[in-house]
């Protein structure tokens, strides 16, 4: 799912900021001149928590952050898939190896989406929504979440080795979005976290 936003409530509260801080400009205004020192002065003011903005910036980040955290929620509920597709990569967060945070994560969900069937994962959701009926916790060795994942990475594996994708799996893995190596850099690396992510089927998990 891919949300699209149209920045209407940022542009209302520039447009605000900037409507305060030409009218203080025109307050401090001599013969329709303002020096650049004293707009500078305004504008630092006006960030201030104790200026006529303090409370309106207040206002303007509850109202920001709430739609946020509704969508942090519903991905939270929603990304069973993600959950159990991780879980096998567990023992690699604290050794360095990732980078030490889950940078990877998004990367490897973007590689389910390239080489598994469109609608595996969704449909993977679903089941995996049933099994879990409202705690994900509930999916901790479930057997028919193992079985979910396990037909998952068989797909996955088989149409990356099909399509001698590794070397390009290996790159979206590292790569940050500006196409820099951040981690993984080294083949051996790659090939410990590939064999983490495919102990499922491979009977070492």
């Amino acid at each position: 799912m891919t949300v699209t936003y149209n920045g209407q409530f940022c542009r209302a509260v520039a447009a605000s900021v900037l409507d305060v801080l030409v009218e203080q400009v025109r307050v401090h205004a001599v013969r329709g001149k303002v020096d650049v020192d004293v707009v500078e002065e305004i504008a630092s003011a006006l960030g201030r928590a104790d200026t006529q903005l303090g409370g309106f910036f207040g206002h303007s980040e509850a109202k920001c952050q709430r739609p946020q955290l509704g969508r942090i929620s519903l991905e939270r509920r929603v990304n069973l898939f993600g959950r159990v597709l991780c879980r096998p990569l567990e023992s690699l967060w604290d050794d360095g190896l990732l980078g030490g945070d889950r940078r990877i994560v998004p990367r490897l969900l973007r590689a389910m989406d390239e080489w598994v069937a469109p609608g595996t994962a969704a449909a993977a959701n679903a089941d995996l929504a049933q099994l879990a009926a409202g705690s994900p916790e509930a999916l901790a060795g479930h057997p028919d979440a193992t079985v979910l994942l396990q037909a998952a990475l068989g797909e996955f594996s088989r149409n990356v080795t099909t399509r001698g994708d590794s070397e390009r799996l290996w790159r979206m893995l590292a790569t940050n979005e500006a196409g820099e190596w951040d981690i993984l850099r080294r083949r051996a690396e790659f090939n410990r976290v590939l064999a983490a992510l495919m102990a499922p089927i491979t009977g070492s998990w």
